[in-house]
């Protein structure tokens, strides 16, 4: 049984894809005795007081962005169970159903609390989401990191069109360090490094004509991504874990 799945209250679902994960074994505990297991391909986070919830999803998102930030490749996790106790030594589950059936429908039964059995085998340390523990702690206390971290995970990861989600990243950079100065210095570089960021993704704006030649962006698709990852970890480790309350 899962350490998550030992507290009264919890949430749980699907890794997505489930097959990538089968050998993932772990249980890393947070403050306030919220714990993260991940078993089998499955995700749970245990609480013990029912107002965890909204915190217990945040957490939820922030291990799934850290973890495709981390290995440049989107996943995802279906949270569509929940338990809590019945006040009978019970344990009732709510399943979302989410085939044709609106999403705010719930299937409600009770089930007595009973072991579960997980395979523990090893794996590749890059799939563990143990790695990316503190990242999730401190952007569950920054939220300019949770902020640029959601912006990296919805609008450059997989996107069609990422210069408009690095664009947007720079942009909040910027204000929390004070200014395009201040956010190149945190990557040890000139302002030029962050100038070409902004022209390359948002030519649209600082379009001009040179010796009659219309203005082209610098930096590929692909540079832009990489200078927004940068400036994204060395954002992240400015932030000291031990300042936090």
């Amino acid at each position: 049984m899962s350490l998550a799945a030992d507290k009264p209250f919890g949430i749980r679902g699907d890794l997505i894809p489930i097959g990538d994960f089968k050998e993932i074994n772990e249980d890393i505990t947070h403050d306030g005795g919220l714990v993260v297991s991940i078993h089998d391909g499955i995700f749970e986070i245990g609480y013990e007081n029912e107002t965890e919830k909204i915190r217990a999803q945040k957490i939820a998102e922030e291990y799934i962005a850290w973890w495709s930030f981390r290995n440049v490749r989107k996943i995802s996790v279906n949270l569509n169970m929940s338990w809590k106790p019945d006040g009978k030594g019970h344990r009732r589950v709510e399943i979302m159903l989410v085939e044709n059936i609106g999403i705010n429908d719930r299937l409600i039964t009770t089930v007595i609390k009973k072991e579960m059995s997980y395979v523990v085998k090893q794996h590749a340390d890059s799939y563990c989401f143990s790695n990316d523990v503190e990242l999730v702690k401190k952007a569950e206390n920054d939220e300019v990191l949770s902020l640029v971290l959601k912006y990296y995970y919805d609008e450059v990861l997989n996107a069609d069109h990422p210069k408009v989600g690095v664009y947007r990243i720079v942009e909040e950079l910027e204000k929390k360090m004070g200014g395009i100065e201040q956010l190149a210095a945190l990557v040890g570089k000139g302002k030029k490094f962050i100038t070409d960021i902004r022209r390359s993704t948002q030519n649209h704006r600082h379009a001009f004509l040179f010796l009659g030649r219309s203005w082209r962006p610098s930096l590929s698709e692909q540079e832009c991504v990489e200078r927004a990852r940068l400036l994204i970890q060395s954002y992240a480790a400015l932030i000291c874990l031990n300042n936090m309350s």
